[in-house]
């Protein structure tokens, strides 16, 4: 397990430079499990992209995704309040952005769904809360090296 200690903001360092710096065990070609949990929604419009940039880059394929987000398209005051949506991902955002860096079979979930309820959500009193939102995907196989350079880092289209 590798905890990456790293400003999402910063364009200087990204996941690869961090990943691959000196004592790092971690192996770029091997299939990996990252987990973003808590923290998207802190990373403004831009950051929020360099996220999924900079996890897309060093995943190889057949490695999982999993991205907890706050989708607000569902709240009234978010829409109404500029500034707001800024920090927030929606599901068709998150699925676009990842389908274009290579990531498939999606699965989407907010809490109080069936999925991630764990019998601890209010069902009676609350419709499910897409602010508390989970993407779970997987990085696809016919991505290789070159065509990933260019999707993170490029404007070509797999």
């Amino acid at each position: 397990m590798h905890r990456v200690d790293l400003d999402f903001k910063d364009e200087e360092r990204t996941l690869a430079t961090e990943l691959g710096s000196e004592g790092s065990a971690f192996d770029a070609a091997a299939p990996a499990l990252f987990i973003a949990e808590g923290l998207i929604m802190y990373l403004g419009a831009l950051g929020k992209i360099k996220l999924l940039k900079d996890v897309s880059a060093v995943a190889a394929p057949g490695s999982v995704f999993v991205l907890q987000y706050m989708d607000a398209s569902e709240s009234e005051v978010a829409k109404s309040t500029p500034g707001a949506l800024d920090n927030a991902l929606s599901k068709e955002d998150a699925a676009r952005e990842l389908t274009e860096l290579g990531w498939t079979d999606f699965e989407f979930s907010k809490f109080g769904d069936e999925r991630l309820d764990f019998a601890r959500f209010p069902t009676g009193r609350f419709p499910p809360s897409a602010a508390f939102s989970f993407c779970v995907c997987i990085r696809r196989e016919d991505i290789n090296a070159e065509v990933c350079e260019d999707l993170c880092h490029g404007s070509r289209s797999a």
